[in-house]
């Protein structure tokens, strides 16, 4: 098929780098290991690397034909990411010569000497992959023990090895990316909500302990968090949830810091509102784990209000993930919140796609204090719901809508009129469509049902209130 055919560049490449591996400089091959990357990342998005073809192997080929033995750590790590995730199903499945030695083998010798920088360049390259092999996920972490025990681990770079680590272990399928080579059942095992030490992975037998893996990461923060960024603690606090640290004191010591970085966010210091938005994605990690620091959590609120201010709004990409953080796991939100939500979600709303549409639509009645008529929330929100159109909207969108039009005081009665009319005929038709087995791709839930009827109970309730009753004569 041609989606999973290999781009004649690609072929190029592969074919360059397997016949003059000898020549190649090592500056040449960081730049290629990088490309190769970028390239694998394109074809997963693409869906180019379920099964075998020609784009899975050149990969491959392209990777192994690297002068491996010539690269730094961390683009070492990057070829044998690439050639993990393309790694033929059967050895006589693929044209391309093994490496030799083993890549594995060759990446675990120089993991076990190298620094700080190196190690967490190879976790971000392992995590960008996506890919997940049990013998480097142990070298990395029996690596940075080792580092911690000779108090070797340098504090700016701990923050990325934490996040890559923790993106590795999650749910032991490298946060959600398909385990190469390693079944879900055994994967599983050595996921940090297993409670630590495993049975499987490593050669010794047994998988990293996560718990001390995250407290020897942890502990060098801790004492430099007054010096950290916003970023930098954002990645070290989605690392630790990852990891299932329930109790951190990270959480807790990094509160005066950002308080800290809100005061100067007020007078004008210039922060990326999108690490702001990273940070409240990281508390609501915690928050699943059953730890909130409602004061820490304000003080990210001032500090995204304040890049507001000074109109340094969050980007689209990252509004979502703060709106669903804060109608969920961070329930109640603080009211410091409301203006950047208003803001920031009223200036990306317009380039959502429908799902990404139907997730707000969803969340907006969850967040208490949002106004419709503050910052022209409502009308760019309802606005797109009109243009989407409408009858675009799943049932699970169009109650959404309705919910939150009315949570929001949203009296725009061309945007009422048309959208009760549609939830009326997506009911009837969901009611209609149902085939033999009683399933429909129109369902409407229980909960959904009940609240458009009291939705609908409560506008027919203030359109009577506004008629004048007729005095009897």
């Amino acid at each position: 098929p041609p989606h999973l055919a290999a781009p004649r560049h690609l072929v190029a490449m592969a074919a360059h780098v397997s016949s003059a591996a000898a020549g190649v400089s090592a500056q040449g091959s960081i730049s290629a290991a990088g490309r190769l990357l970028r390239e694998l990342k394109a074809a997963a998005r693409e869906g180019a690397l379920r099964g075998g073809g020609a784009r899975r192997e050149a990969l491959f080929g392209a990777a192994a034909g690297l002068p491996l033995e010539e690269l730094p750590v961390g683009e070492l790590a990057t070829a044998c990411a690439v050639m993990e995730v393309c790694r033929p199903r059967t050895s006589a499945s693929s044209r391309a010569p093994p490496p030799q030695p083993p890549p594995s083998l060759l990446l675990a010798s120089r993991l076990a000497a190298c620094d700080t920088e190196a190690l967490a360049a190879a976790a971000r390259a392992f995590a960008a992959a996506r890919a997940r092999d049990e013998g480097t996920l142990a070298a990395l972490v029996e690596r940075a023990g080792a580092l911690a025990s000779q108090g070797g681990l340098e504090t700016k770079h701990c923050s990325s090895l934490l996040d890559s680590l923790g993106k590795l272990a999650a749910r032991g399928d490298g946060a959600g990316a398909v385990a190469t080579h390693t079944s879900r059942g055994a994967a599983k095992a050595s996921t940090p909500t297993s409670g630590g030490a495993s049975t499987h992975g490593s050669a010794a037998g047994s998988g990293p302990d996560w718990a001390k893996a995250a407290a020897q990461l942890e502990r060098p923060l801790v004492k430099a968090v007054m010096q950290m960024r916003a970023i930098d603690i954002a990645m070290a606090l989605a690392g630790l949830a990852r990891l299932n640290s329930r109790e951190t004191a990270l959480l807790r010591a990094s509160r005066p810091r950002i308080n800290e970085l809100a005061e100067s966010a007020r007078s004008g210091t210039p922060i990326d509102p999108r690490h702001g938005a990273m940070l409240v994605s990281a508390f609501s990690a915690h928050a699943r784990l059953g730890s909130r620091d409602e004061q820490a959590l304000q003080e990210v609120g001032a500090l995204l209000a304040a890049c507001g201010a000074h109109d340094r709004l969050v980007p689209a990409d990252f509004v979502l993930p703060l709106v669903r953080s804060l109608a969920t796991h961070l329930r109640p939100a603080p009211p410091q919140f409301l203006p950047v939500i208003e803001a920031s979600l009223t200036s990306a709303v317009g380039s959502f796609e429908l799902g990404q549409l139907v997730l707000v639509l969803r969340s907006l009645a969850f967040i208490p204090g949002l106004e419709s008529s503050r910052r022209g929330l409502g009308r760019a929100v309802f606005g797109a719901c009109l243009a989407a159109p409408l009858s675009s909207l799943p049932p699970v969108g169009l109650a959404g809508a309705l919910r939150s039009a009315w949570a929001l005081g949203h009296g725009d009665a061309n945007f009422w009129a048309p959208a009760v009319r549609e939830a009326e005929r997506s009911i009837v038709g969901a009611d209609r469509s149902s085939d033999a087995s009683g399933a429909t791709a129109l369902r409407w839930a229980s909960d959904d049902l009940a609240a458009v009827a009291l939705i609908a109970g409560r506008i027919l309730e203030k359109a009577a209130a506004a008629v004048p009753h007729e005095v009897p004569t």
